[in-house]
C-alpha cells in the first residue's frame, strides 16, 4: 500500500475515534492507542529507496546540529551542510546548491509524508500517555520521540522552502520557521483540551505601557466650611443595625351559626286497658241468750251475704302530628397558627464626629479640595514576541469576594440560606406567580417561604338567607265564618338584600308559610257549567316570589283518592273541603318547579351572577299574614380571588425580599471592616502584584481550557509519630512540577498587558457598582468592579516552540529539542528571580506622558481665595465675541 493511502487510512481511523462528536468516555484513549498499534503493524511509514533514506538521515543530523548551534550564521550552516552531503555520498555539492540537492535526491514528497506520519503516530502515543497521568504532560518515554518528530518535520519544511526559493536564508528567517507551529489536520487534532484564546497567536512587536506615580496636586474644590465668630458646630453620624425575626403562636376559634327550616311528621300510638274487681262479703250473727231461774231461754239468729263484681275496659288511641319550625345549627372551627417570636438585635454604632469652633473675632473659612494624582506613563517596545490574547469576564470578581470576606469576625451572625420565589423556596423550584397560587397549594408555599400566617381564601360558598313578613290586614271577627268572604285577601312586600363583599349570588331558593282562612268561597275548579261554585272551606294559599328576573309560585297541595284503577292524583284546588285536618291547609312549602328536562328542582340559577345589593319581592294570596324566605347561594367573585392571590403573592415576595435584606444585614454586621477599609490598607506596591497574579491565574485557566482548581500535593495527614502535618505526595508533585515550570517560565508575565472594560459588560445585577466611588484606591476599585478585561500574554523568547506545541497539541513536552532562538528552554533560579523583580532588558523606550488620576482624598487649602483659576487648562481661551 502506498504511503499516501496508508496515511489516509490512518487519519480516517483516527478521526472516527477522536472526532469532534466522538465519545470521550471510558476507553477513549485505549481506542486511540489501538489505532496507533494497527498503523505500526501495517508496515507503513517506511521510505522507499536508498536515496530517500539518505535524505532522511541528512534531515535528522541537520536537526541535531541546529539544536546545538542556535546562534550559527547562514554561511556556517551552508558550509557544514555541504560537508555532510559529501559524507552521505551525495557527491561534491556547492554551498549554494545544498538545499536543492537534498530535495532532488530520492522521493522527497514521500519523505515529507513519512515525517508527518511519524509525527501523527508519536502524537497519539503522547496523548494517550498524558491522559494516563491525568495531566497534559507527555511521559518522558514519549516526549523524546514527539519532540524529535516535530523538530525534523520543521527542518524538512524549512529545507523545502529554501530549495524552491520561497525564503531568504537569514538567521531571523531560520529562527522564525523553526519555531512556527506545525499544521495538523483538524479534526482530529488536538486530542486534548485546547486553549481558549480570543484569537490566533501572532508574532509582532510587543508594546508595553509602564506607569509610576509622579506627584500629587490639589484639584477642584470639594466643599467649603464657614464658621462665624463665636460659633461652634458639630456634625455626627450614628449608624444602628437591628435584626428581628418573628415567630408567634396563636390559636383562633371561629364559630358560625346558621338557621334551617325543617318539617317532620310524628305518629304516636297508645294502648290503654284497665280491670276493676269488686268483692263484698257480709256475715250477720245474732245470739240472744235469756237465763231465768229455773228455766233457761236461748234465742240465736245467723245471717250471711256475698256480692262479687268485675269490670274490664280497653282503649286504643292514634295521634299523628306534623311539626314545622326553624332550628339553629352551630359550627365551630379551630385554626391553630404556631409562630415563635424571637428577636435578635445587633447594634453597630459608628460615630463620626466633626466639630468646628471659632474663638476668633473674624469668620473662619476652610476650603477642601480634591487631591489628584499625576501618573506618568511610558511605552516600551519588545521586538519579535509571540503574543496570545484573552478576554476575561469580570476579572476582579473572585478577588473582590476574598477581600470583602477576609475581615469577618469569629463572633458572626448566622447567615440564612438564600430564599427564592418558588413553590419550595429553592433555586430550581417552580416559580410562584399570582395565577399559580390556589387554595390547595398556598399553605405549602407559605411553609416553604416561612410565612405560615396567611389570610385564608374566601369561602368556597356561603348562603345568605333573608325573610320577609307580609301582612294584608286582619279579618273582621264580627262577620260569620261562612259568609261575606267571596274573595281571598292579597298582600305583597319587598326587601333589600346586601350580598357580602367579594361574593356573587349564583342561584336562589324560596320557602313560604301562611295560615288558612275558613269561609264561603267561590271555587273556580268546580265542574259545573259555569265553572264557579260556592263552597265552604279553607281557601288555598299561593305565594309568588321574584328575585331578579326569576320568579316561582309556592302552593299548598291536597291529595284526592280517586277510585281504582286511577292512581292518586295531586290537584291544586281553589277551596279545600272535606275532613282534612286544619293543619294540612297551611302553606308550609319550599319553592319547586320543573326544569327544562322535566325534573323537579328546588333551586333557581341566575342567568348572570348578581353582586352588591339586590331586592326580592313576594305576593301572598289566600291569607292575611305570612312569611316568605329567600336563600341566596353565593361564591367568591373573580375580583375577590384575584385580590386574595395578589395579597398572598405580596406576602411571599415580601418574605423573599426580607430574607435578602436579612442576609445582607448579617453579612454587613459580620464584617469588622468594610471593603473600603480593606482596600485602603493595600498599598500600590502590594496591589499591582496581587492584580497581576489574579490575571495570571485566569489566563492559565484559559490556556488549559478547563476550570483549573490547583493541585493538592501536600494534603494534611498524620505521620508515624502521630503529628498532624502536610504529607507530600512526591511522585504527584514532581509530575505537576513540569506543568508549573512550563507556565511560569514560558511566558513573560512581567510584560502582561491588560485593559479593563466598565461594569456594564457584566450582569445588570452588578451595575450598581458603577456608582461605587467610596474608595481611596480607585485603580483597585476599577479592577474589582470591571465587567471584562482584554489581556495580552507574550511568550518568553526561546520558549516559542514549547508554547506552539502546547497550543497545537494541548500537550507539554518536557525536554523539547530547541532548534531556534538564542537560549535554552529553561530558566535558572536566578533568572526566574530577575524576571519577577525587573522587566526584560531588551525593551526599547518610547513615548512618555502624564495623566491625572482622581483620588478620594481631601486636602484643606487654608490660603485659597476666590476666584480660583485652572492653572493648566487644556482648552483655548474663549474668543472676545463668543456668546456668553
Amino acid at each position: 500500500m502506498p504511503n499516501s493511502d496508508r496515511k489516509s487510512a490512518f487519519l480516517q481511523s483516527l478521526a472516527e475515534v477522536a472526532g469532534p462528536d466522538a465519545d470521550r468516555g471510558e476507553g477513549y484513549f485505549e481506542r486511540l492507542d489501538a489505532v496507533a498499534v494497527a498503523a505500526r503493524r501495517s508496515g507503513g511509514f517506511d521510505p522507499g529507496g536508498d536515496a530517500t533514506v539518505r535524505a532522511a538521515r541528512v534531515i535528522a543530523e541537520l536537526t541535531a546540529w541546529l539544536a546545538c548551534h542556535s546562534a550559527a550564521q547562514p554561511t556556517d550552516i551552508l558550509k557544514w551542510l555541504a560537508r555532510l552531503l559529501e559524507e552521505h555520498d551525495f557527491g561534491e555539492v556547492s554551498a549554494k546548491r545544498v538545499f536543492a540537492t537534498i530535495v532532488s535526491v530520492g522521493d522527497w514528497q514521500d519523505l515529507l509524508a513519512l515525517l508527518e506520519d511519524r509525527l501523527l503516530l508519536t502524537l497519539v502515543e503522547a496523548s494517550v500517555g498524558a491522559h494516563a497521568n491525568d495531566t497534559a504532560i507527555v511521559p518522558p518515554g514519549a516526549a523524546a520521540a514527539l519532540s524529535t518528530a516535530m523538530a525534523q518535520l520543521r527542518v524538512a519544511l524549512l529545507v523545502d522552502e529554501l530549495a524552491t526559493g520561497q525564503l531568504a536564508l537569514t538567521r531571523a528567517v531560520i529562527d522564525d520557521r523553526l519555531t512556527c507551529p506545525v499544521n495538523l489536520p483538524s479534526p482530529p487534532f488536538p486530542l486534548l483540551s485546547s486553549a481558549k484564546t480570543a484569537g490566533p497567536p501572532v508574532i509582532a512587536d510587543l508594546h508595553v505601557v509602564r506607569d509610576e506615580w509622579s506627584r500629587y496636586i490639589a484639584g477642584e474644590v470639594a466643599f467649603i466650611e464657614n464658621v462665624m465668630p463665636g460659633e461652634e458646630r458639630e456634625r455626627s453620624m450614628r449608624t444602628t443595625n437591628r435584626t428581628e425575626s418573628v415567630v408567634e403562636e396563636e390559636t383562633i376559634d371561629v364559630s358560625r351559626s346558621r338557621e334551617e327550616t325543617y318539617e317532620s311528621e310524628r305518629t304516636t300510638e297508645a294502648d290503654e286497658s284497665s280491670r276493676q274487681t269488686s268483692l263484698e262479703i257480709g256475715l250477720q250473727f245474732n245470739n240472744d241468750l235469756t237465763v231465768k231461774y229455773g228455766a233457761v231461754e236461748n234465742n240465736t239468729q245467723i245471717g250471711a251475704s256475698l256480692a262479687f263484681s268485675r269490670t274490664d275496659a280497653q282503649r286504643r288511641a292514634t295521634e299523628i302530628a306534623r311539626e314545622s319550625g326553624r332550628r339553629t345549627v352551630e359550627e365551630t372551627e379551630r385554626r391553630i397558627r404556631q409562630l415563635r417570636r424571637e428577636t435578635r438585635e445587633t447594634t453597630v454604632r459608628e460615630l463620626d464626629a466633626h466639630r468646628l469652633t471659632n474663638t476668633a473675632d473674624v469668620a473662619v473659612r476652610g476650603t477642601y479640595r480634591w487631591v489628584e494624582k499625576i501618573q506618568r506613563y511610558q511605552i516600551f517596545t519588545y521586538p519579535h514576541r509571540l503574543q496570545l490574547e484573552f478576554f476575561l469576564p469580570e476579572p476582579g470578581k473572585f478577588l473582590r469576594e476574598l477581600l470583602e470576606k477576609r475581615a469577618v469576625t469569629s463572633d458572626a451572625l448566622p447567615v440564612p440560606d438564600t430564599l427564592y420565589l418558588t413553590e419550595d423556596g429553592k433555586e430550581n423550584g417552580n416559580s410562584v406567580t399570582p395565577d399559580s397560587i390556589t387554595r390547595d397549594n398556598y399553605r405549602a408555599i407559605g411553609a416553604a417561604l416561612g410565612t405560615p400566617d396567611l389570610p385564608p381564601p374566601p369561602e368556597r360558598e356561603i348562603v345568605v338567607t333573608e325573610s320577609l313578613s307580609i301582612s294584608g290586614g286582619t279579618r273582621d271577627k264580627e262577620i260569620d265564618n261562612y259568609e261575606g268572604l267571596p274573595f281571598p285577601p292579597v298582600a305583597s312586600g319587598t326587601k333589600d338584600v346586601q350580598l357580602p363583599e367579594g361574593y356573587m349570588a349564583t342561584s336562589w331558593s324560596a320557602s313560604a308559610a301562611a295560615a288558612p282562612e275558613l269561609a264561603k268561597w267561590k271555587d273556580h275548579t268546580d265542574n259545573s257549567d259555569d265553572g264557579v261554585d260556592e263552597k265552604i272551606g279553607y281557601h288555598s294559599i299561593v305565594a309568588a316570589v321574584t328575585v331578579g328576573a326569576s320568579n316561582v309560585l309556592i302552593r299548598n297541595r291536597v291529595m284526592l283518592n280517586l277510585p281504582a284503577p286511577l292512581p292518586d292524583v295531586q290537584l291544586f284546588n281553589t277551596v279545600h273541603v272535606g275532613p282534612t285536618d286544619y293543619r294540612d291547609r297551611w302553606l308550609a312549602e319550599n319553592a319547586s318547579w320543573r326544569d327544562k328536562a322535566g325534573v323537579v328542582a328546588f333551586e333557581t340559577p341566575f342567568d348572570q351572577p348578581l353582586v352588591g345589593k339586590l331586592s326580592f319581592g313576594a305576593t301572598l294570596g289566600g291569607s292575611y299574614n305570612g312569611t316568605v324566605s329567600v336563600t341566596l347561594r353565593c361564591v367568591p367573585s373573580e375580583e375577590a380571588m384575584a385580590a386574595w392571590r395578589t395579597d398572598i403573592y405580596s406576602t411571599f415576595s415580601g418574605a423573599v425580599d426580607a430574607r435578602t435584606a436579612q442576609i445582607a444585614s448579617a453579612e454587613t454586621v459580620n464584617r469588622a471592616e468594610n471593603a473600603d477599609t480593606v482596600r485602603r490598607s493595600i498599598s500600590p506596591t502590594v496591589r499591582r502584584p496581587m492584580i497581576r497574579a489574579e490575571l495570571k491565574r485566569q489566563v492559565i485557566e484559559c490556556l488549559l481550557g478547563i476550570h483549573f482548581s490547583g493541585f493538592d500535593d501536600a494534603p494534611v495527614g498524620t505521620d508515624v509519630n502521630g503529628v498532624s502535618r502536610p504529607l507530600q505526595k512526591f511522585d504527584q508533585a514532581l509530575n505537576h512540577a513540569v506543568l508549573i515550570r512550563f507556565f511560569e517560565q514560558s511566558f513573560e508575565w512581567d510584560n502582561l498587558m491588560h485593559l479593563l472594560y466598565p461594569a456594564y459588560w457584566a450582569s445588570s445585577t452588578n451595575w450598581r457598582r458603577m456608582v461605587d466611588f467610596d474608595s481611596t484606591d480607585l485603580e483597585l476599585t476599577e479592577f474589582l468592579e470591571a465587567g471584562g478585561a482584554r489581556v495580552l500574554a507574550p511568550a518568553r523568547p526561546g520558549f516559542e516552540p514549547a508554547v506552539y506545541t502546547f497550543l497545537e497539541l494541548g500537550l507539554i513536552v518536557p525536554g523539547s529539542v530547541v532548534i531556534g532562538g538564542n537560549q535554552t528552554p529553561s530558566l535558572s533560579v536566578a533568572q526566574e528571580i530577575m524576571a519577577l523583580t525587573r522587566p526584560p532588558e531588551d525593551g526599547v523606550p518610547g513615548d512618555a506622558w502624564e495623566a491625572t488620576v482622581p483620588t478620594a482624598l481631601l486636602w484643606l487649602d487654608t490660603e485659597l481665595a476666590l476666584p480660583i483659576k485652572n492653572p493648566e487648562p487644556d482648552l483655548d481661551e474663549p474668543n472676545p465675541g463668543a456668546e456668553q
